[in-house]
């Protein structure tokens, strides 16, 4: 269970990056990922 939790986190993270680089709104990242501000900036 843990390794899927992992593997769910790492696919939020590459989510939020493209969505980063495609010029998405950081608010609709976090909606879309749960991720935070911080963590989406350091992306």
């Amino acid at each position: 269970a843990e390794g899927k939790v992992e593997g769910l986190a790492e696919e939020r993270t590459r989510i939020a990056g493209i969505m980063k680089n495609n010029g998405e709104p950081v608010e609709k990242i976090v909606a879309y990922t749960q991720l935070t501000p911080d963590e989406i900036a350091a992306l």
